[in-house]
This record gives C-alpha cells, sequence and structure tokens, in this order.
C-alpha cells in the first residue's frame, strides 16, 4: 500500500474529519493559540530531556542503580570554597575555647559587674539619653544604675565582640525599664540582685542555674509545681500524662529527677524560670551538649507547669536564654522532640524552631522493669541567621514588650552604633562598655 493511500485513508476517516472541520472552524486567534501553546509544550519538554542528559543525570541514576557506585562530588574546589566564618563569630569562638574554658552554666548566666565596665556604662547611658531619664521620686538615678548594673552584668568577657556588647546594651535597656518604673520596682530588683546577680531578668520571669544557695528552693519549687498536686490555683492533674509523657521515664519525684536534670557537668546547664511576682518556680530549660569548637548548643528539654505552658511566661525564658547564646556568639540552638509528642512540636515551632526533620530509630528509653522501646526523634533548630536577620528576636521582643519598647531598643542600638563609630574614627578603638580594643585590620 503506497503512502498516498494511507493518507487517503487517514483523510476520509469520520473521526478525522470532524477534528480537521471543528479546528478549522476555530477563530484564528484560538488556532494560533492552540499551535503556540503545543510548540512550547514540546520545546519545554526537549529542553528539560536535554538537561537531563546533559547535566549526568542518568548517568548518575545508573552508577548508583547498576553500578552501585556513590555520586561523585561536580565540582572539586566546592567542598574548599566555603563560607568562611565571619570574624565576630570567630573572635567569639577563640575566647569560649581559651583556658580556662568556663562552664556552660558560668558563660550563660550574668556576672559581677567589673567596676570600670559599670562606670564606663554609666558614663555612655548619662551622655546618650541624660542623667533626668525616668526619675523616679526618691531613687533618681534608678534608670541609668539599672542600666549600667544590666550591662556590666552581661559582659562575659572583655573586650567584648560587637554582638555581645548590642545584647548586653538591649538586655541594659529593658532591665532599667524594669527598674524604673516606682520607688517599689526599684526596691524589687535592687534586691533581687543583691540576693540573686547572677540571674538573667526579664518583666515576668527570671532565670536561675541550678546551683548555690537556690539550689534547694529551686528543685522543691519545680517538684510542686509539676508532680500533679493542686497548684496556683488549679485542681490536681496526671503528671505522668501532662508533663512526663513524652521525656525519659517518669522524673516526677525528687528521687526521679537526680542526675539527669540536675547534673552540673562542664558542657550541661540547668536553669529555672522564677514567676517575678510570686517567686514561684514555674519551669526549667536543659541544655546540654555545648560544642563551643562548632558554635552550637542543644535544649535537651523544656518543662513548665501546665498552668504557664503556652503562656508569655514560657516565651520570656527562652528568650533570655536564646538572646544570651547567639549573643555569645552561638550559630544553632538544636532541640529534638520525640514524633508521637504531637503537642511538643507545636510547642518547638511556637517557640521560633524550625523542623529540619526526623530520625528513625535514635533512641531507647526504658519503660517499666527491663522493657526498652524504640523512639523516632523529630529535629528542629533555631540559627543565629534566623534569630538576628530573619526577624525571630525583634517578633519575640515586641511580642513581650510592645511596640514602643521595640523601637526604643532599635533607637538605642542607632545611637550607640554611630557613637561607636565616630569613637573608632577618632580614638582609633572601639571604647564604650567594653574596654577599647585596637581595631583589626583586614589583610
Amino acid at each position: 500500500m503506497s503512502v498516498n493511500n494511507v493518507m487517503a485513508q487517514i483523510w476520509e476517516n469520520p473521526l478525522v474529519v470532524i477534528i480537521v472541520s471543528t479546528f478549522t472552524s476555530l477563530p484564528k486567534t484560538h488556532i494560533y493559540g492552540m499551535i503556540g501553546g503545543t510548540v512550547v509544550f514540546v520545546l519545554t519538554i526537549a529542553t528539560v530531556i536535554y538537561l537531563l542528559v546533559a547535566g549526568g543525570t542518568f548517568k548518575r541514576i545508573h552508577e548508583q542503580e547498576v553500578e552501585k557506585k556513590m555520586p561523585k562530588t561536580a565540582n572539586p574546589k566546592a567542598v574548599v570554597n566555603r563560607a568562611i566564618l565571619l570574624e565576630d563569630l570567630a573572635d567569639a569562638r577563640a575566647k569560649m575555647l581559651k583556658p580556662p574554658k568556663l562552664p556552660l552554666i558560668k558563660k550563660l548566666m550574668s556576672v559581677t559587674p567589673n567596676e570600670a565596665t559599670y562606670k564606663a556604662s554609666y558614663e555612655s547611658f548619662t551622655q546618650n539619653f541624660g542623667p533626668s531619664s525616668n526619675l523616679v521620686p526618691g531613687s533618681p538615678q534608678a534608670a541609668v544604675e539599672g542600666y549600667s548594673r544590666g550591662v556590666a552584668g552581661q559582659i562575659s568577657y572583655a573586650p567584648p565582640n560587637d554582638t555581645l556588647l548590642e545584647y548586653a546594651r538591649s538586655y541594659g535597656g529593658v532591665y532599667s525599664s524594669l527598674c524604673s518604673v516606682n520607688p517599689k520596682s526599684c526596691e524589687k530588683y535592687e534586691k533581687l540582685w543583691g540576693k540573686n546577680p547572677e540571674a538573667l531578668v526579664g518583666s515576668g520571669v527570671y532565670l536561675l542555674p541550678c546551683a548555690g544557695k537556690a539550689k534547694d528552693f529551686l528543685i522543691r519549687g519545680f517538684i510542686e509545681a509539676t508532680d500533679g498536686r493542686p497548684w496556683n490555683g488549679e485542681a490536681g492533674y496526671d503528671a505522668a500524662e501532662k508533663v512526663w509523657a513524652f521525656k525519659k521515664g517518669d522524673q516526677s519525684g525528687e528521687v526521679g529527677l537526680g542526675s539527669y536534670l540536675f547534673g552540673e557537668a562542664g558542657g550541661d546547664a540547668t536553669l529555672f524560670a522564677v514567676e517575678a511576682k510570686t517567686e514561684k518556680v514555674v519551669g526549667l530549660m536543659r541544655f546540654e551538649n555545648d560544642s563551643p569548637e562548632n558554635l552550637t548548643i542543644c535544649m535537651s528539654d523544656i518543662i513548665f507547669a501546665p498552668s504557664f505552658d503556652k503562656t508569655a511566661h514560657q516565651v520570656e525564658a527562652v528568650f533570655l536564654a536564646f538572646s544570651k547564646f547567639f549573643a555569645l556568639g552561638y550559630r544553632r540552638i538544636s532541640f529534638e522532640v520525640d514524633d508521637g509528642d504531637v503537642e511538643g512540636k507545636n510547642r518547638a515551632e511556637r517557640l521560633g524552631f524550625t523542623a529540619e526533620g526526623v530520625a528513625l530509630k535514635s533512641r531507647l528509653i526504658e519503660v517499666g522493669l527491663d522493657a526498652l522501646v524504640s523512639k523516632n526523634m523529630c529535629t528542629f533548630a533555631i540559627l543565629n541567621s534566623d534569630w538576628n536577620s530573619g526577624g525571630a528576636r525583634a517578633h519575640l521582643f515586641k511580642k513581650l514588650y510592645g511596640a514602643a519598647a521595640l523601637r526604643k531598643d532599635k533607637a538605642m542600638k542607632a545611637e550607640y552604633a554611630e557613637q561607636d563609630w565616630v569613637k573608632q574614627r577618632v580614638g582609633g578603638g572601639g571604647g564604650g562598655e567594653g574596654g577599647k580594643e585596637e581595631t583589626k585590620k583586614k589583610k
């Protein structure tokens, strides 16, 4: 059968006749559109196939599936040409690794203010905002003294890098506003500082380490808040279900808590959240696996009394701790949650963490006598870039202290940035609250 006969039969087919007649009866714009769409579709498919072939995708699939080879790095220089650590972070890392290495809890908490740093902070605040800022009857210097005490207490090492100094000034600004509301607030925070100078202070809660004279008070208070007894005006509850269901076993008693939560190893730290108004312990955060070499830390637990879960107190406790970690130079805070703990995963996202994935069969826990069960753990993390440029810090700051306080914080940051710039150009050094530091020249 000739080609002409085949074509004739095709054109005589009723279905072909209907399609052709329908197509030719369409407006020209529709016809052109259909032709153009077909051409684009064909070109797209051809381009994708070309890129898959030219890029070696099919070859790599063949190597992995048939030859069982691992894929090679396309560009060997890609391993070398990675982002260099920022100078501020490299400096922070060097200071944390410099002997003698401080235990995690010592780095995290407030320190006894250095006299020189206190004086520099006092002079800097007076120069920028005047001695009459937030005058309190009977305590005219409450604001400037609160600021100076707050800043000097956060300078863990001198001279501080820019990130730590910026954090200390922000912390000092909030602390100053808390101290200078009225005479009672002056007395309250002066007393707290005298009793617990190491505390990280917020408006609703303050954080204390599980150490020193306050240790027994903190442990007893935490047990009362989380063991299921009627507490804080609420009826009793099942602590094993509401508090400890997805933890490392039932830690609801003093014996059960043991070394897990309250060990004082150098790379571990337990911070208790104490409600500022009632002086009651309302929860804790546990940090482990401190790695200053890699500037990473893991939050292994966050446990609050059920009545304080999902509250501003919990958010502020996290804000205070994370602010200090990122100011010290840490780049990543991770948090693992049992994959079956839906509320725990929601809590992690609510506090600003991003889910990274699920590690299957990553942990074994004891249940009952001589029984072990396997757990899948969902890993969450928050990075310094999320916290700073990503806006997580600003969002939480506004949520906790209000839009006006955030504007004031940004204005203070801009004011001090300009002041530091002038000092560096005129005086040749960093100056300010952290002391003088020679300007580093980049080579």
